[in-house]
């Protein structure tokens, strides 16, 4: 392997380890609101799993998918990085993405929020002419 294949895997490692971990706070952002233990495991190995694909995927194109130690250890390198000097400054940035999920978000929330209504309500009607018909029979 050249020395510009080199170069040019250690970079790509660097920058992979500082938006890899963007991309996990992100998602980790979604993925702490669940509440099912067994599902929040589930999807952070998924995500795992979806971020080392990619990283392999860039190798391959980059020097044939070869994986040298100092490839990750630029790859914990970046990571490092993100933790110590980015990871403040980014919070803003996730707060602000979530904010805008939520409003793209909102005409289907207040769709379901509408159906959650109806069945609610539906729900109290029945309820209560099952209430009446039993009034009625015990007469």
């Amino acid at each position: 392997m050249n020395l510009i294949t080199q170069l040019q895997g250690v970079g790509y490692s660097f920058v992979c380890g500082l938006i890899f971990t963007f991309c996990y706070h992100l998602t980790g952002f979604y993925i702490f609101k669940i509440k099912y233990c067994i599902l929040r495991l589930t999807l952070q190995v998924v995500a795992g799993i979806v971020f080392a694909g990619g990283y392999y995927s860039g190798l391959l194109i980059i020097n044939d998918g070869i994986l040298r130690l100092y490839f990750l250890m630029m790859f914990v390198f970046g990571y490092i990085v993100y933790q110590n000097f980015f990871s403040e400054k980014c919070y803003g940035v996730i707060v602000g993405i979530d904010k805008s999920i939520s409003l793209l978000l909102l005409p289907i929330k207040i769709v379901f929020c509408k159906i959650n209504g109806i069945i609610k309500h539906t729900k109290k009607v029945i309820r209560w002419r099952k209430q009446e018909s039993e009034k009625r029979s015990s007469q």
